[in-house]
């Protein structure tokens, strides 16, 4: 899943459930973590959310299917309305200082940035 949110931490209809995570663990797949403010957290109409609602959503989806299934989703097309300090790639060092005072390992810090995304598109393509 290219880029969603996960309704165990903030339910919206366009979130996936615990279910849904489990499918695509299942079949080897990654869910990439999007960057859309209203999707990850309830906030007034135009205001913004931080990164650590990016990493409460990747933190549930590490707890319900494992590191392995969970990346980032940013979708910085212009259409979204991202956390504050996360407007472009550049503000990334943000988002890597939030995994580490959480204490994630660097093997779960390289998983999400990058290698699950690879590892499900070489399952893909194969």
């Amino acid at each position: 899943v290219s880029h969603t949110g996960v309704s165990g931490h903030y339910p919206h209809w366009r979130n996936l459930d615990d279910e849904q995570l489990r499918a695509v663990a299942n079949s080897g797949g990654t869910v990439g973590i999007m960057y859309q403010s209203s999707f990850l957290t309830n906030c007034f109409p135009l205001a913004r959310t931080t990164h650590d609602r990016i990493l409460d959503h990747l933190d549930h989806v590490i707890r319900v299917v494992g590191e392995d299934y969970a990346s980032l989703g940013s979708d910085w097309d212009g259409m979204i309305i991202p956390p504050k300090g996360l407007e472009t790639c550049l503000e990334l060092p943000v988002l890597i200082q939030g995994m580490l005072d959480r204490k994630w390992t660097e093997t779960r810090i390289q998983k999400v940035l990058g290698q699950n995304f690879l590892r499900a598109l070489h399952l893909l393509r194969g």
